[in-house]
């Protein structure tokens, strides 16, 4: 079980940013803008890469808050025109795709969700710069790990927040092979650009992180380790001294030394493998228990074990015993 759940904390940490920005937020690059872009903006940034970029959709971020028993809960707030956000950000539940909202309506991610107790065709009400906004029916919930995110269109923004929608920032997907930090560094150059950040950098960070969870994992699967000494050594000694005679019996019989061997430690070999089938569904459990406890108020971990992982956690075990 101390075993599973190791290397279960490991699958669960490690893969929160391929999920992120692999399977919903499909982009490498993000810039910001000082000024609304325009579409002389658009025609520059075409005129400085003619070929590398695959996807390009300029939107608005903004920051806004949501009311809940214990406070407000910040939030940013994607907003865009028409159904091109599609294609650097895929909105979906499990398997199945989130459709966008219509006038009115805004998506939420399930973090939100859960925060704010709702589900979809509740209202919530937002606030602006201490300014109620809504209320707004949940059309829809999507997966998200990293921070909170809603999203609504541009006419809705229009009609609930008083203020025109101004795209400022933009999301570019880049063809396969191309140099990310290249293309930041082309950006950063252009007129009124604010920032611009690389999807590889976050990637990076998360991999640093990974160093210090490896000693974590490292030390829970060593702790598996000496418990399983511990006892599998007592119960050997114990197993001897009480059969001590049977043992000398066995000798005289002409029983080699293997064979004697043999007969006292395949009981404990027989006791680890009941133990390991005792412990899968008591790892699963101690590793759901540990990451429910893991309350991170910028991240959500998923709660997953790989196959592989039950393979090492078994191959670990009997490698002790």
């Amino acid at each position: 079980a101390l075993v599973i759940a190791g290397f279960g904390v490991k699958d669960s940490v490690s893969n929160i940013v391929n999920l992120q920005y692999d399977n919903i937020f499909r982009y490498e690059i993000s810039g910001v803008w000082k000024e609304p872009i325009t579409e002389n903006t658009e025609k520059e940034i075409e005129h400085q890469f003619d070929s590398g970029l695959n996807n390009g959709v300029d939107l608005m971020e903004t920051a806004v808050e949501a009311p809940y028993e214990f406070g407000t809960k910040n939030m940013t707030l994607l907003v865009s025109e028409g159904e091109e956000i599609d294609s650097v950000v895929d909105f979906h539940l499990g398997k199945e795709k989130t459709p966008l909202p219509g006038k009115g309506e805004i998506l939420i991610d399930t973090r939100l969700a859960e925060v704010l107790k709702v589900s979809v065709g509740d209202e919530i009400t937002l606030s602006s710069e201490d300014t109620p906004i809504g209320p707004l029916k949940v059309a829809g919930i999507f997966e998200n790990y990293t921070f909170y995110y809603a999203y609504l269109t541009a006419d809705t923004y229009e009609a609930y927040f008083s203020k025109h929608y101004e795209p400022k920032s933009l999301y570019l997907s880049l063809e396969e092979g191309d140099d990310p930090y290249k293309v930041a560094s082309v950006l950063s150059n252009m007129e009124d650009v604010s920032y611009v950040s690389v999807v590889e950098d976050l990637r990076i960070q998360v991999g640093n992180m990974m160093e210090s969870i490896n000693f974590v994992v490292a030390l829970i699967i060593g702790c598996a380790a000496a418990l399983a000494f511990i006892v599998l050594f007592n119960l050997g000694n114990i197993n001897i001294s009480e059969r001590v005679r049977e043992i000398a019996t066995l000798k005289v019989l002409g029983f080699y030394p293997r064979e004697t061997g043999a007969y006292v430690f395949r009981e404990n070999m027989i006791l680890s493998l009941m133990g390991i089938c005792a412990g899968i569904p008591l790892g699963i459990l101690l590793h759901r228990f540990v990451m429910l406890q893991l309350k991170v108020d910028m991240v959500t971990f998923e709660i997953h074990i790989k196959p592989i992982s039950y393979l090492y956690a078994f191959l670990a075990v009997l490698f002790f015993t």
